[in-house]
């Protein structure tokens, strides 16, 4: 009789059993190895995005998530999250199957100039390395000045009169060195002797020329309309600021009169002051940086001279003596130098300057020129000049460089008016 385990009845059925449960747990395959799952990447992990402010968005940028190893790459999914701003960016999956695109996608409007983070988590279902991280960072410097804008750091504006559009005289802009020229006025009448209010960010008072009345018309360089002051009976002309925009003083002739007197109001409303009215005719009002008014003042034999007053009724004070002043003067910006166009040989109008400490006087420009304005730097005097025909703006350089011709316009531009 066989002895032992496997000869005993119980050792032979625990013997088949186990062989059994090995048989079974085969066909299961719990010995087989497992299926890897699949190892998510990305590419690029970093994305960088630089616009101004204001401009356009910047163009998207794709990152790729592929799976590495065995088994498929589920659909990705995307998580956005921000450092610095919110809701600027926007992720958006596309594909069926790995490599799948990621399109990222910023939106700046409304964001200030600065630099701004967030970022892109990347996960997939089962994927090994799930999420992984994209770092984007957003530049937005600040906005390009427009050169062409009135407001523009460092511009350097002129007004002044052109007939270039329908044979009437109207207001129109430009810088000094001769570009970004536009209009400003485009009324049915004439428009003549624009003059800038300090501090008033491009406000201009100009005469309207219209119905047989001359009124004076405020407007700002950028607006499409202006509004008219209320000066009375007078036909107004020749409006010129003080050097702080409080006060504004104009030449102002009865209806129906022929001579005119100095009249002077608050800038932002008020009853007007005559200002040293005597039975001559006094015109083309300047002031000078300490509140003195500079003016021209005809006498008995039909000569024109400068005088000098203030605005507190104190008697005028003679400036030059058979001058011959043609138009208006100017004062510098330090108010040591006035300039003025006198007649000259042939009747031609020319242009000079006078240091009123010293009484010299030079003669500046050419032939032809007139209706001079300094500029606020006290460098250059913009005229009005016939030298080359018909009357053009030109720059007369006071340190010694060339002259030079700012408008070509056809027809005739003057009168020139720089902003402060």
């Amino acid at each position: 009789m066989a002895s032992g385990l496997l000869g005993r009845p119980a050792g032979r059925r625990a013997l088949a059993h186990l062989l059994a449960l090995s048989l079974c747990a085969c066909g299961r395959g719990v010995d087989a190895p497992d299926v890897a799952a699949p190892v998510l990447q990305v590419a690029p992990a970093s994305l960088s995005f630089t616009t101004s402010e204001g401009g356009p968005d910047p163009a998207a940028q794709e990152v790729q998530a592929t799976g590495s190893g065995a088994g498929a790459l589920a659909l990705p999914t995307v998580t956005v999250g921000y450092g610095a701003g919110a809701g600027w960016l926007t992720a958006t999956v596309s594909g069926a199957a790995a490599p799948f695109a990621i399109a990222v996608r910023p939106s700046t409007a409304g964001l200030a100039a600065g630099s701004y983070a967030a970022t892109i988590a990347v996960a997939s279902a089962g994927a090994s390395g799930s999420p992984r991280i994209v770092a984007v960072a957003l530049t937005v410097a600040p906005a390009e000045a427009d050169p062409c804008a009135f407001t523009t750091p460092g511009a350097r504006w002129l007004a002044y009169v052109s007939d270039q559009e329908a044979g009437a005289f109207h207001v129109r802009l430009r810088r000094a060195d001769g570009a970004c020229e536009r209009a400003v006025t485009t009324g049915a009448g004439q428009e003549l002797y624009p003059a800038f209010r300090p501090g008033a960010g491009g406000q201009l008072t100009y005469v309207a020329i219209g119905g047989g009345r001359q009124r004076l018309a405020v407007q700002a360089v950028e607006a499409a309309s202006a509004s008219t002051l209320d000066l009375g009976d007078v036909n107004a002309s020749a409006p010129a600021y003080s050097r702080d925009g409080a006060l504004l003083a104009f030449e102002a002739t009865p209806l129906g009169g022929l001579d005119s007197d100095l009249q002077v109001i608050p800038a932002d409303g008020g009853a007007p002051v005559t200002v040293a009215g005597t039975a001559a005719s006094e015109s083309g009002p300047a002031w000078g940086p300490g509140g003195e008014l500079y003016f021209v003042r005809s006498d008995a034999a039909g000569g024109y001279d400068v005088w000098v007053t203030d605005v507190t009724g104190a008697a005028p004070t003679r400036v030059t003596t058979g001058a011959g002043v043609i138009g208006r003067p100017a004062v510098s910006a330090d108010g040591t130098r006035l300039a003025y166009a006198r007649r000259g040989p042939g009747q031609q109008p020319e242009t000079v300057l006078l240091t009123l400490a010293t009484g010299l006087l030079e003669l500046v420009g050419a032939p032809g020129d007139a209706d001079p304005a300094f500029d606020p730097d006290g460098g250059r005097l913009a005229v009005s000049s016939t030298r080359a025909g018909l009357a053009d703006v030109h720059l007369l350089d006071l340190q010694g460089g060339p002259d030079v011709r700012v408008t070509d316009a056809p027809g005739t531009e003057g009168l020139p008016a720089y902003a402060p």
